[in-house]
């Protein structure tokens, strides 16, 4: 971790991330949940709209491509993190950003806990029993933990580049099976005789899979949210926009079509809304055949809708994390919750938070019941994104803008783009649909909504902050602060004694009358040249050898004691028992006798001497 000058820790917040996303990890984003969503939502959808299943996901593709137009103009002008809580605040003001924020919000939460659950589903196909309800909820629960786990870290780029892989392996999966179920068994008469509107499907029934149809949308709110991180000039941004509609149309068309062909609407009712509704993909390839290569590509659907739902999750957490920290930081809702963790500068409290709320909406094992809810948020803020961008070009009529719809009539003086238009039309008619003839999401939704705007109105309100302008908050509030340093009036510390210092001597080397030159002296430790030392620092302390010898006539020099008579005058050092290292001298006779006489051959009296 690289250091400020004043030597703290230097950490990145979101607020200075590089622009290092590129077109693409910007369509890696975008796609990767709307390809999840094919492997949780084609068996509901299939289920209200029946043979007419097809038409719903082309009219879902057509919504996406000018949902992204809306988006694509309005991240070019305002490169802020979210997407529709931006256009409103720029357009109306923060109350009504708060409104389109809260609901992407929820939506977030639900994809983390739809995308869970249908992973467990395809997990069956390696192993039986997680088919069963409490390993199911277990495993889900699990998987939100890893998701929550991962956020809390941060994804970095390596991470970002395996998920672009894993894209394109699903994109050309997906579309091998497509290619594979309209040679083996597509046929139009099964595709349109079962057709009676009203009946089969109703009119509610396909009211409801027209709004559940953009279940994965929302994935333009996280490219969006990575806005202030974008790496894309004006010309990449329009093959960005251009490649996700063709994808969704290419595939979404393709396998609606085969969906319908393999199991045919029958008496009102078809068999992947059934027996297949959790894992529609895995039912399409029961109808490959030779049988060698439908399990094959069964256990390789399984792998790749497991890998690809954790990785929607994963990028549903992000989206999440970036709006709630951009909510936070205009205070729409507490900065507490804002919080980011003091190493990886992620948003964890609100990480934390949405991990345990979706682990609670997954207790209730209704994907029915889940998806309802998500279309209640989904088209609230897509219509308060188109209405926005609307605004906007007759607010900011001469910014800048990279990116522009096409297809802008005028009105009364001010540009109005169609596609925006209608796209705000669409979603406004979806929204109120999806409150008539879904109770969950009519009950759920509004008390979401109602519970977020209360929130709102007391933090402003205790904040003293007025309720429809932008009141913002320093990035570095919300970091985590540096410990603080203590003031002592006096500090008590326990001191040690001070090593006994060592005394080192040099004395002259001993010269034998048989030898010439210095004697050879073994390296030290500390780099000079002496004695050698013995293994133990007492014994090397107490056995330095510093003698010298002479030849004369006038005795030993030996301060205690003098030679006797006759005696060789040689200093030496002697060990004695008890008494340490003792200088003596030697001869035939001394006045503490001889060698034999004082036992001295080993042991504690041994003795070293330097004269032969």
């Amino acid at each position: 971790m690289s250091r400020s000058p004043d030597g703290r820790p230097e950490t990145r917040t979101i607020a200075t991330l590089r622009r290092s996303v590129g077109s693409p990890l910007l369509f890696s984003i975008v796609y990767t949940p709307l390809a999840s969503a094919l492997y949780f939502s084609l068996g509901v959808i299939s289920g209200h709209a029946l043979g007419l299943t097809p038409l719903v996901f082309v009219i879902a593709a057509l919504f996406f491509t000018v949902t992204a137009m809306t988006y694509a103009e309005g991240t070019s002008m305002h490169p802020e993190r979210s997407g529709s809580t931006v256009f409103a605040r720029y357009a109306f003001n923060e109350l009504v950003s708060f409104i389109a924020g809260w609901a992407i919000l929820l939506d977030y939460t639900i994809l983390i806990a739809v995308t869970a659950y249908s992973a467990t589903h395809y997990l069956r196909v390696f192993w039986g029993p997680l088919g069963h309800s409490v390993e199911s909820l277990l495993l889900a629960l699990a998987i939100i933990a890893f998701v929550v786990l991962v956020n809390i870290r941060g994804i970095g780029p390596r991470r970002a580049r395996r998920i672009g892989m894993l894209v394109l392996a699903d994109l050309a999966v997906q579309v091998l099976l497509i290619v594979l179920g309209l040679v083996l068994f597509f046929s139009p008469d099964t595709l349109v005789d079962p057709i009676d509107l009203g009946s089969a499907p109703t009119w509610s029934g396909l009211v409801f899979a027209l709004t559940i149809a953009v279940i994965a949308f929302t994935s333009l709110e996280s490219a969006a949210g990575v806005a202030g991180e974008v790496r894309v000039g004006r010309r990449a941004l329009k093959r960005v926009v251009a490649s996700g509609a063709a994808a969704v149309m290419l595939v979404y068309t393709g396998i609606a079509l085969v969906a319908v062909t393999a199991f045919p609407v029958h008496g009102g009712h078809t068999e992947l809304a059934t027996r297949f509704e959790n894992a529609p993909m895995v039912g399409i390839v029961t109808r490959v055949h030779p049988h060698g290569l439908e399990e094959t590509l069964r256990y390789l659907i399984a792998l790749l809708a497991t890998m690809t739902l954790i990785a929607a999750s994963n990028a549903a957490m992000l989206g999440l994390s970036r709006l709630a920290y951009s909510l936070s930081t205009n205070r729409q809702i507490p900065s507490a919750l804002g919080r980011l963790h003091p190493t990886r500068s992620t948003p964890y409290v609100l990480i934390l938070i949405a991990g345990a709320i979706a682990a609670g909406l997954v207790a209730p094992e209704s994907l029915d019941f889940l998806i309802g809810i998500y279309a209640f948020g989904a088209m609230l803020a897509f219509t308060i994104a188109h209405v926005s961008l609307i605004r906007l070009r007759r607010l900011e009529p001469d910014r800048d803008r990279p990116y522009r719809i096409p297809l802008t009539v005028t009105v009364r003086g001010h540009e109005v783009p169609l596609p925006a238009a209608l796209g705000a039309l669409a979603s406004a008619a979806g929204w109120i649909a999806v409150m008539v003839v879904h109770e969950p999401a009519r009950y759920v939704g509004w008390g979401w909504m109602l519970g977020g705007v209360l929130l709102y109105v007391i933090y402003r309100r205790a904040d003293e902050a007025p309720l429809l302008r932008r009141v913002t908050v320093a990035p570095e509030v919300l970091r985590p602060e540096p410990p603080r340093e203590r003031d002592y009036g006096s500090i008590l510390a326990a001191i040690s004694p001070a090593p006994r210092p060592r005394i080192a001597t040099r004395t002259p080397p001993i010269r034998s009358p048989a030898t010439t030159g210095k004697p050879r002296r073994s390296p030290r430790r500390d780099g000079t040249r002496g004695f050698p030392r013995s293994r133990s620092r007492e014994r090397a302390r107490r056995s330095r050898v510093r003698s010298s010898s002479a030849r004369s006539t006038r005795g030993c020099r030996s301060r205690r004691r003098p030679c006797a008579p006759g005696g060789r005058a040689t200093r030496s050092w002697t060990r004695h028992a008890g008494a340490g290292w003792k200088r003596s001298c030697s001869g035939r006779r001394s006045r503490r006798g001889s060698a034999a006489e004082r036992g001295l051959a080993g042991g504690a009296g041994s003795r070293i001497t330097s004269a032969t």
